[in-house]
């Protein structure tokens, strides 16, 4: 077996998904860790307390996956945020390897860098990037750990660097702090670059924050 990072992060793994990659049945792996704190996160406890949560063995998520390999069309990497794990390239450059997988990953997209080399790596097919709201609401949406700023620079980023891949879905959740007028003003900032918002009902977490 090709050797893999043995301390990945890899907190959940669901064998088999219809629904978090449209069109494809797909293995879903979370990875531990969030570098935001967004008050209405409905997997807190993976992105703030990983450390809670036994890891699951590099070995045990191969033999996963390949016990599924003949029904799935795919592998997603999500989380907490991925791109917050040093060793994201690394997990995808080896699935690719062992699988020949397309896979699709889910962000904040905060980590701009990190998605534009796995993507020029040719380790990720998809990116789903959530917007969490308007940018003058990133501050308060993250938790106090995203400025104004830092949303206003990577966001234009990867509008950008979607045209230029055409493999983006950017998508915003419902959460109790969005208006309507919040909703519309983040369809008009993805529309004006030339693409859609998929928009998600909010779903609360099992224990409230």
């Amino acid at each position: 077996m090709i050797n893999i990072e043995p301390s990945l992060n890899i907190k959940e793994i669901i064998p088999s998904s219809v629904c978090d990659w449209p069109g494809k049945v797909s293995t879903v792996i979370f990875m531990g860790g969030c570098n935001w704190r967004c008050p209405f996160c409905h997997n807190w406890k993976m992105a703030w307390e990983p450390d809670k949560i036994p890891n699951i063995l590099p070995r045990d998520m191969v033999d996963i996956i390949r016990s599924r390999f003949s029904w799935i069309d795919g592998i997603v990497i999500s989380g907490g945020e991925p791109t917050y794990n040093d060793h994201l390239l690394g997990l995808a450059d080896k699935l690719k390897h062992i699988f020949d997988l397309p896979i699709k990953l889910d962000t904040n997209g905060s980590n701009f860098k990190i998605v534009k080399e796995g993507l020029e790596r040719g380790l990720f097919d998809h990116i789903a990037m959530d917007i969490k709201g308007p940018i003058s609401k990133y501050k308060r949406l993250t938790g106090g750990k995203c400025p104004y700023h830092e949303a206003s620079s990577f966001v234009g980023q990867h509008l950008l660097l979607a045209r230029e891949w055409n493999c983006y879905t950017f998508r915003t959740t419902l959460v109790p702090q969005l208006t309507k007028s919040d909703v519309e003003a983040v369809k008009a900032m993805v529309e004006v670059a030339g693409f859609e918002l998929v928009t998600q009902e909010y779903r609360p977490p099992e224990i409230e924050i």
